[in-house]
């Protein structure tokens, strides 16, 4: 299962007692304007389609914080208009609640999200270049989580979590995937701590699609050697259990492996280096749980006080072999970009954007496209009750 982490939940928890204090407010509001070109937006082998457009994006969080309660709110909005084809045009909305309250010697957590996207923006993460206009995809999802702190080397935290995922196309299937997860976390020394895992999740797509469960247990390290570098990684076994829909098809049962490894460098005080790699069965809107590998690479170096080189990276393989698919084998996707720092609150992005998708009867796609943007992030409000 994946989390975004709004509020840490490993910083979180050191649920020592705290002193009262008043409440702190922050408001923050950030706005970006883009002008985009690429020749082949939707990644289509046929009928590309080359495009010049623009887009708005607002943001705004909302934050409240005492000793013992952490809440967060943030709201987008982005607005993007494409010439010639405006089929592609598109808005998208975005709510994000995060929030965590700290006992004694435990934490609660509830995190919370709703994306009203369009099929554009899964164009890469789904692998699948059929896109012909910006159709509305609608999600949403809850992940509760509770940590108990045993003594202060052992550290136990039962999580959930339940998406929700709707397409308003005949080419996708609608699917819940909800789960839950046991971890418990080891400190062995100050710079090293190890963790187990078991988690269940269960993928169910809508109509005659076949609901699958899934198992995972897995054992990790997280080693933070110096407070430049830090690596984590975690394996383990995974199985799949596949229940059919119809009666006279059987069941079936098969094993594989999940991998997660991250690591971040700050190679000297003017450039970090962040690296990341997972594999692990996914679901999707093809109606069936995709094994996934997906790896990320991002260097950042701060040339000058005004100005900062940074080059993205990001491999995405799928195994089609459980169940055929349309989608693409590989998908990558290269993007260096120069960020010039022309106020405090305000930067100017240019960046230059290579995608690529390889598929299994031999054919390939690829675009080429430019971004340039402002983005003005506005000092936050402060308050206190």
């Amino acid at each position: 299962m994946r989390s975004w982490p709004l509020i840490s939940l490993a910083a979180a928890a050191s649920c020592l007692p705290l002193p009262a204090r008043a409440a702190e407010w922050t408001l923050t509001p950030e706005f970006t304007l883009l002008a985009i070109y690429d020749n082949n937006l939707t990644l289509k082998q046929e009928n590309e389609q080359n495009v010049t457009g623009g887009s708005a994006i607002a943001n705004l969080t909302l934050a409240r914080k005492t000793a013992r309660l952490e809440t967060s709110l943030s709201a987008r909005a982005d607005f993007t208009g494409y010439s010639p084809n405006s089929d592609l045009n598109s808005d998208e909305q975005r709510l994000r609640f995060a929030s965590s309250y700290r006992f004694e010697r435990s934490l609660a957590a509830l995190n919370a999200e709703y994306f009203r996207d369009t099929t554009l923006t899964l164009i890469e993460d789904e692998n699948r270049g059929d896109v012909t206009s910006a159709e509305r995809v609608t999600s949403w999802s809850v992940s509760p989580a509770w940590i108990y702190e045993l003594s202060a080397l052992d550290r136990v935290e039962i999580a959930g979590s339940f998406r929700r995922r709707e397409y308003d196309t005949p080419t996708r299937t609608n699917f819940d995937f909800y789960g839950a997860s046991l971890i418990w976390t080891r400190v062995f020394r100050q710079d090293l701590r190890g963790t187990a895992t078991i988690a269940l999740s269960k993928f169910e797509p809508e109509g005659l699609s076949a609901q699958q469960t899934i198992v995972t247990p897995q054992v990790g390290i997280q080693y933070t050697p110096t407070e430049r570098f830090s690596v984590s990684a975690s394996a383990g076994p995974q199985y799949i259990k596949t229940e059919q829909p119809v009666p006279f098809l059987d069941d079936e049962e098969e094993w594989g492996y999940a991998i997660k490894f991250g690591t971040n460098y700050l190679i000297d005080p003017r450039t970090k280096f962040q690296a990341s790699f997972s594999r692990e069965a996914e679901p999707t809107g093809d109606g069936a749980l995709r094994d996934r590998d997906r790896l990320s690479m991002r260097v950042e170096h701060r040339w000058s006080e005004l100005l900062t080189l940074r080059l993205s990276g990001n491999l995405t393989m799928v195994d089609n072999t459980r169940f055929a698919s349309s989608s693409a084998e590989e998908t990558w996707v290269i993007e260096p970009a120069l960020v010039w720092r022309l106020a405090p609150d305000l930067d100017l992005t240019a960046s230059y954007r290579y995608r690529f998708q390889a598929y299994a009867d031999g054919t390939d796609v690829e675009s080429h496209g430019v971004r340039v943007g402002v983005n003005y992030e506005l000092d936050p409000l402060r308050w206190s009750e």
